[in-house]
């Protein structure tokens, strides 16, 4: 300062502050203000500063005045402010302001004298010195300020961040005077743009389904006048007029004559909730009516084998009651021969392989029952667990059992008859064998005493016992069909001596009926590779049942 200036300073009618040489404004008392203060003080004109406290020379990292004297507000700032300000015209900005206006203040980024920046709040205020205007620069290092504020950023960041994905918003509602502030993601649940001001109660609950309002107003009425607990669930409107399900929960406070002064509390979308919990809901409805409904015994029982939850058909297979299945292992249930199986079993459906087995329950009363098991693992309570369906095997064992007997009379009746029939044949074919022999005999006419028709029937008579060997020993076949054992033996033949053959042995039979056999072959050269046995049973067959079927007079 210039000497003596500090002394007066003159009161103009601009009303600009002056300071007076008066007891405690005395330039001395000034001095020992200016240099004592904690806060930065610096004075400048038009040009630059002029003078400047301790602190300041301490905030900048200057020992002695003179190093800052004559600097302006712009030489000891970066080229720069954060905002892409250049710092000498902006200084010269705010300190035109000051001059015009008296006082200003801002934010500024100031360097030290060793480059190091960081942020500061100015003011800048004018007053008159030995009729000059000049400028008492005030600075406070907002360092910390800046970092709590970035910290509380970054904080409400943070808190936007885990309302916004979590669907919960919180709001603070002032009772006293009915201001309702409320977060931006509860503007996001309602479906409304974040106003950034204060609304009332009333216009929030406007978005309340009208079905819920009286609920919503009750339970609230509750929690400020009763100091009863407020947590509840219902639904709001949309805009678009589509339906939200939220829980709301708050916290009233009370002043100390108990009058509820504010209240505050957070409000969450849980409508993907309510529909989980509701297809969980029929789920669970409809897997406990086909639980409860099934006709097969079907139980839940725990990795351990504990026994979980059980249907009404077990307890009537059992014998046992629910409550005495439920303090029981699945283990007790199985025979002593199957029990040591369970432990495997359970690893095995841990390996996602399914079992569908047999075992033998042990009722309550001792009664071992045959049962077929189809287990699998199911979650239950949120735990892994085993869904066990029996079913009663006693009538497939007894029709079983049944059928096993039927198989061994069967086989010992197949047996019997093979030997009867074997039997019977050697007994029928001796003495067929007989009338073959005398039936050639005479055919051949060893005496010459037959005519040329009764040559014809001993003929006859040989063919047709010839025949009945053959069904004879087909018989005797019979052991062989049984067991796969049968071989076709092929030769050539004349076919249509072949089928004289056999027309000769039916003829007689066509007589008796008056029905006409017309052979139509007139070659004698055709040949067939085939069973001559197997050839005419097949023909003979087919004619029988030709005559059997044709009535009298026709013709075959």
């Amino acid at each position: 300062m210039v000497e003596d200036d500090l002394n007066r300073l003159v009161k103009q009618e601009t009303k600009i502050p002056t300071l007076e040489k008066t007891g405690i404004l005395s330039d001395e008392y000034y001095h020992v203000l200016f240099d004592s203060s904690s806060d930065v003080l610096m004075l400048m004109d038009e040009r630059g500063f002029i003078d400047c406290n301790k602190a300041a020379l301490k905030m900048f990292g200057f020992s002695r005045k003179e190093e800052i004297i004559g600097f302006h507000l712009s030489e000891i700032s970066p080229p720069k402010q954060p905002n892409g300000e250049d710092s000498r015209s902006a200084a010269q900005d705010r300190i035109a302001e000051a001059f015009k206006n008296e006082s200003t203040k801002f934010e500024w980024v100031h360097c030290r004298k060793n480059g190091e920046e960081f942020p500061a709040e100015v003011w800048l205020t004018r007053f008159l010195l030995k009729d000059k205007q000049i400028l008492q620069v005030t600075v406070r290092d907002i360092t910390e300020r800046k970092q709590m504020e970035e910290t509380l950023r970054k904080s409400e960041a943070s808190l936007s961040n885990a309302q916004r994905i979590s669907h919960l918003g919180n709001w603070d509602w002032d009772l006293v005077k009915n201001k309702l502030k409320l977060s931006d993601e509860i503007y996001n649940i309602l479906g409304l743009a974040p106003l950034g001001f204060k609304t009332t109660y009333e216009a929030f609950l406007n978005s309340v389904h009208p079905d819920d309002r009286m609920f919503v107003q009750d339970a609230i009425n509750k929690a400020v006048y009763e100091n009863k607990l407020y947590s509840i669930d219902y639904r709001i409107l949309l805009p678009d007029g589509s339906e939200r399900i939220v829980h709301e929960q708050g916290e009233v406070t009370f002043n100390k004559a108990g009058q509820a002064i504010w209240m505050c509390g957070t409000i969450q979308d849980i409508t993907e909730r309510k529909l989980i919990e509701t297809a969980l809901q029929k789920s669970e409805q409809k897997f406990r009516t086909f639980f409860n409904h099934s006709n097969d015994p079907t139980l839940i029982y725990d990795l351990d084998g504990a026994i979980l939850e059980v249907n009404d058909i077990v307890c009537e297979f059992t014998g046992y009651s629910r409550d005495e299945l439920l303090t029981i292992s699945i283990m007790d249930l199985d025979s002593s021969e199957y029990a040591p199986n369970v432990t495997d079993n359970i690893k095995q459906l841990q390996k996602g392989i399914r079992s569908i087995f047999e075992s033998v329950a042990i009722c309550k009363d001792g009664t071992p029952i045959p049962i077929e098991l189809s287990n699998r693992i199911i979650e239950y309570d949120g735990k892994p667990a085993v869904l066990s369906t029996s079913r009663d095997l006693t009538e497939r064992k007894q029709a079983e059992d049944a059928m096993f007997h039927a198989k061994l009379v069967a086989e010992t009746a197949n047996r019997t008859k093979t030997e009867f029939l074997a039997n019977m044949s050697h007994e029928l074919r001796t003495p067929l064998n007989s009338i073959i022999g005398f039936s050639q005999l005479l055919n051949s006419n060893p005496f010459g005493n037959l005519n040329e028709k009764e040559i014809k029937y001993s003929g006859n008579i040989a063919d047709s016992g010839k025949h009945l060997l053959d069904l004879i020993n087909d018989i005797l076949d019979i052991s062989k069909i049984e067991s796969g054992e049968v071989e076709l033996e092929c030769e050539k033949f004349s076919l249509p001596s072949f089928i004289r053959d056999v027309e000769n042995t039916i003829k007689h039979m066509a007589y008796k009926k008056n029905i006409e056999i017309c052979n139509q072959f007139r070659s004698e050269n055709i040949e067939i590779y085939a069973d001559r046995l197997r050839m005419k049973q097949i023909l003979y067959n087919l004619l029988s049942n030709s005559l059997k079927f044709t009535p009298e007079h026709g013709l075959i």
